[in-house]
């Protein structure tokens, strides 16, 4: 283009178009996957060629996330790769919505920690997998058993199914502190 291009009613200020692109943030290769040649039009009518893609799919999100192996055609380092940088995610989820958890693992352990207890087992959501981490792993530290007590005053979960709130008043003891859930509030009583 030429100096003082106009873009859809944007003056560039005769800037050549050359000079605004994006900054060179780097590559990296993960490999490339043959899946074959799939008629689009087959796939969304559920025909032959769409199944063998979906089931390269699904196996493809059981590797990453549900600890299956790497699916044949797939670069097992790349695999291995994305599944510690969701791992990574998954314990950052966990993290804010367990804050007091994640601080009890110790400086910079947290992510170690989780990522080694959720390896190999699919996601449940962040609330869900911080209480299965907190019942695996019973938090020895006073502000995260808290934590978890306080979440089994408000919550039902039988590690089953996903949690429900609970409904009317509930009461919990925690190493001599009174929890209450009462019209929707929470309260404490410590003993003077």
């Amino acid at each position: 283009m030429t100096d003082g291009a106009d873009l859809g009613g944007m003056d560039l200020g005769g800037m050549d178009v050359a000079e605004v692109g994006t900054a060179d943030t780097g590559t990296v290769d993960v490999g490339t996957v043959d899946v074959g040649t799939a008629d689009v039009g087959a796939a969304s009518r559920g025909g032959a060629a769409g199944g063998g893609l979906a089931r390269r799919q699904e196996e493809l999100v059981r590797a990453l996330v549900a600890g299956a192996g790497v699916p044949a055609g797939f670069d097992a380092g790349a695999v291995a790769a994305t599944q510690a940088a969701l791992l990574r995610k998954r314990a950052e989820d966990v993290a804010r919505t367990w804050p007091r958890l994640a601080a009890s693992a110790g400086p910079g352990q947290w992510a170690r920690m989780f990522s080694a207890w959720a390896a190999g087992r699919a996601p449940q959501g962040s609330l869900r997998d911080g209480w299965d981490y907190a019942r695996a792993h019973p938090p020895r530290d006073a502000a995260a058993a808290r934590e978890l007590a306080l979440r089994e005053l408000l919550w039902a979960y039988d590690g089953e199914t996903a949690p429900q709130p609970r409904r009317g008043p509930a009461a919990r003891l925690h190493r001599g502190e009174l929890l209450l859930r009462w019209r929707g509030r929470t309260l404490t009583y410590r003993p003077r």
